[in-house]
């Protein structure tokens, strides 16, 4: 049974287009499984639809959690508690085997520390990160023991799972506390993210959507993730479960220059070096896209590779940051247009349809703003 619920909330005062929105609504929606998109602009919500079968209302968002990462490490440096260009060894001296010693909080941040994966392909790769990725101890372990395939700082390639626990443990370490508890105490309950965890607790289960895919690789991937004991797990990189509410109060803390209803998460310096790029969108040697990111975001604007475009949209600027989770999630803020934004599908099938449906979705919501841009 669907249980498809829309509220358009009188866009023409913030100067969106009803009708386009509406079409952004027909495209979200004509997606399988359950899924949200949740739209604000100058502030004021827009935009809150869902749909699919089921009524629960949290999702995992795959790896649309770590610009929350980020800020965790930008808050650091904010306190003066570590610097960006430290070496991940000053903190964490263990990391420093295997002649990575100077593998740097940033090059992790700009996904340079020519590490993508704790082992090399021969070794299981990525495939053997994301079996053993529900226990933070031997994740960490496999990442403090793992060899460089490049020098660090001189191309990306995507650290994909290594991104959370490598950052994740630096939070540790600079803290003393929990990677899960500071991240509630310095970002969930700071902006009233009262449905957001790094390991979601099971009085919450019956809440999660589950997801479902097409496909072999997206059917594992769905039965991985809808997993209670994964879905409980810590997980940095990937592993945050919220709602697109609770990600629009992130992203429009971050719009607002790191402040949101009187509350400081971030002061304005860190929100501009997070959003900074660290390149101009060179290709990536994970996957073999021209991805643009910032200091722990991914940016909008055009790309020059075969697609020419990205998951934030055709008609992104090069000044919205976000990121992408796996196709399935999205969730960014346009500065520029003063809009926050947030999609869950539910549904996963090939790369390149899930790709390009999220970025559909996001042209629509991004032609209601009309060409004031």
């Amino acid at each position: 049974m669907e249980h498809p619920v829309t509220r358009i909330i009188d866009p023409e005062p913030v100067g969106m287009s009803r009708a386009a929105l509406a079409t952004a609504i027909r495209l979200a929606s004509s997606r399988p499984g359950t899924g949200r998109l949740t739209v604000a602009r100058h502030g004021h919500l827009v935009l809150d639809h869902r749909w699919g079968p089921h009524e629960g209302d949290l999702h995992w968002v795959f790896s649309a959690a770590k610009p929350v990462v980020a800020v965790l490490i930008h808050q650091l440096a904010d306190d003066g508690a570590l610097v960006l260009d430290d070496p991940v060894a000053a903190h964490w001296p263990e990391f420093g085997e295997g002649g990575k010693e100077s593998v740097t909080v940033r090059h992790v941040l700009t996904h340079r520390a020519a590490m993508p994966t704790a082992r090399g392909v021969l070794r299981g790769g990525a495939l053997a990160d994301a079996r053993v990725m529900g226990d933070w101890e031997v994740s960490v372990g496999r990442v403090a023991s793992g060899r460089l395939r490049g020098k660090p700082g001189r191309f990306p390639a995507y650290g994909y799972l290594g991104f959370g626990f490598i950052l994740g443990e630096v939070v540790q370490r600079v803290t003393g506390e929990p990677f899960a508890e500071v991240s509630r105490q310095r970002v969930f309950e700071p902006l009233g993210m009262e449905s957001s965890w790094f390991g979601v607790p099971r009085r919450e289960a019956g809440r999660l959507i589950p997801l479902t895919g097409h496909g072999p690789i997206s059917k594992s991937v769905a039965r991985v993730t809808n997993s209670v004991r994964v879905a409980g797990a810590v997980i940095p990189a990937g592993g945050l479960t919220t709602t697109t509410l609770d990600l629009l109060r992130f992203y429009e803390a971050l719009r607002r220059g790191g402040e949101l209803d009187g509350t400081r998460i971030l002061s304005e310096e860190s929100v501009a070096a997070l959003a900074e790029p660290s390149d101009q969108g060179q290709r990536d040697r994970f996957v073999n896209l021209n991805v643009r990111y910032g200091q722990g975001v991914q940016r909008g604007g055009p790309r020059e590779d075969i697609l020419g475009w990205g998951p934030f949209g055709r008609h992104s600027l090069p000044t919205t940051f976000g990121h992408n989770g796996s196709n399935v999630a999205i969730a960014w803020t346009d500065p520029v247009r003063g809009l926050s934004y947030a999609h869950v599908t539910g549904y996963q099938s090939s790369y390149l349809r899930d790709f390009t449906h999220l970025a559909k979705v996001a042209d629509a919501v991004l032609a209601s703003c009309g060409r004031e841009v």
